[in-house]
């Protein structure tokens, strides 16, 4: 047999660009993976729409015209109308038992039942009747006027049953008669005759309040304030405010309110005055007196309108240096733009600017990356031209988008600073669900965030 010798052949590597396509994709792939990681996190944010309460929140006080009326003789007091009911002129308001022989005997013996007839007792009957069958849980504010009436007619026939018991004893009581028409009150407190040009706060503290009420039953001297006069319907709120308040309220003439959180809204004039130690609202109003005519301090709370947008975080706030250019350069959205060329020699051409901002009234906002910082823009209607390099930069506010991957800038108007946040204008740039970064301050623009 002869020798059989196993030869190795040599095979000749052909070169194949597909392999090496994959192998610079996975490579391109890998270099992403690891900068990827290594890049620092991004934290994005949604945003929402947002509605802030604008409401002016007051501890103010009720001014009215009051009229103290006194008593010329001394003895026991026992009144006729009950607290916040109209009085006629010359209706008598209450009685005075100057020897209190009277007032001692009838309430010792307890004979008021007795003095009452059948006729008396059957109206006050009719009242509650009245009232049980057309009470209803979403009108219990009736509640307060049920009482009223039941005290007015109880009242009434307390007096009726005075003078008669006095008549049949000859007993002589002295009477106290209205001056002059008007709603009654039951206590005094000092403000009576409140001077508007002396306000201080004060005036607003409750802690030095003192309030006297008027009661049956008590004994009072002669030339002592015995009940209260309200002649008219018209009176005035006053509350102190401060430079915000007044901010809020400047150029108005009318505001809307609401007293003691009550369900019904009122609108009346106001004025602005100087007390002694800053400002105060004047508030002039003329209805709903005896709804608050036994109460000095009340809340008042001023409705305005909500500011809507969107709410985005303190830290999202980024700023844009962009030119501030005329509008009357513009022809549409583009500029005459006069450039440098290789030759040192100028030459005119269109520019179509990136704009952040169209809705200023004498100014368009545009990106610096339009141009070349030697560009001059000209205006052939005016003959006037702006060369940029002698441009100051104007520090555009605004946030970066996240929806699209990378750090877009955009745009926002600033309405109202809020604690941690910022309120702006909803438009076209941000809407509410949006995302944004978070801190402005790790990015930049136009960056890849994922």
């Amino acid at each position: 047999m002869g020798n059989n010798k196993v030869r190795r052949i040599k095979k000749k590597i052909n070169f194949n660009i597909a392999i090496f396509v994959v192998l610079a994709i996975l490579l391109y792939a890998v270099i992403n993976i690891i900068i990827s990681m290594r890049r620092k996190p991004v934290t994005v944010y949604q945003v929402s729409k947002s509605e802030i309460n604008n409401n002016i929140m007051l501890d103010a006080i009720a001014i009215r015209d009051e009229v103290l009326v006194p008593t010329n003789t001394s003895g026991y007091v026992c009144y006729f109308l009950s607290d916040g009911e109209k009085a006629s002129k010359h209706s008598k308001l209450c009685s005075i038992d100057s020897s209190g022989k009277l007032y001692n005997e009838l309430s010792d013996s307890g004979r008021y039942d007795e003095l009452l007839t059948k006729d008396d007792y059957n109206n006050i009957r009719q009242l509650i009747s009245m009232y049980k069958n057309n009470y209803s849980d979403n009108r219990f504010y009736e509640a307060y006027n049920f009482e009223k009436n039941v005290d007015s007619k109880v009242l009434e026939l307390t007096s009726e049953v005075l003078f008669e018991e006095a008549k049949s004893q000859g007993v002589t009581l002295g009477v106290i008669n209205a001056p002059e028409s008007g709603v009654i009150a039951y206590y005094s407190d000092g403000y009576e005759n409140f001077n508007a040009a002396n306000i201080s706060m004060s005036d607003f503290d409750r802690s030095k309040y003192k309030k006297t009420s008027f009661i049956s039953g008590d004994v009072v001297s002669a030339g002592q304030n015995v009940i209260k006069l309200i002649p008219n319907e018209n009176w005035k709120i006053y509350a102190p405010l401060n430079d915000e308040q007044l901010s809020k309220l400047s150029g108005d003439d009318y505001v809307r309110f609401k007293i003691n959180n009550s369900s019904y809204n009122i609108s009346m004039p106001f004025e602005v005055i100087d007390g002694t130690d800053g400002k105060y609202i004047c508030i002039s109003v003329n209805k709903y007196l005896t709804n608050f005519c036994d109460e000095r301090f009340i809340s008042v709370e001023i409705l305005l309108e909500e500011d809507t947008g969107i709410k985005v975080p303190n830290s999202s706030i980024a700023y844009k240096k962009v030119y501030k250019i005329p509008k009357d350069y513009f022809e549409g959205d583009r500029v005459v733009v006069s450039s440098l060329t290789s030759g040192d020699t100028r030459e005119e051409h269109l520019v179509e600017p990136t704009i952040y901002e169209k809705e200023d009234d004498d100014y368009y906002y545009v990106s610096p990356q339009s141009f070349e910082n030697t560009d001059v823009i000209v205006n052939h209607k005016s003959g006037k031209s702006i060369a940029l390099s002698l441009v100051d930069y104007y520090d555009l506010e605004g946030v970066y988008s996240a929806n699209r991957g990378i750090a877009e800038f955009l745009m926002i108007t600033r309405k109202k600073d809020l604690e941690g946040f910022v309120l702006i204008k909803a438009n076209e740039n941000i809407k509410p669900y949006d995302n944004i970064v978070l801190n402005a301050s790790e990015v930049t623009e136009d960056q890849t965030l994922y």
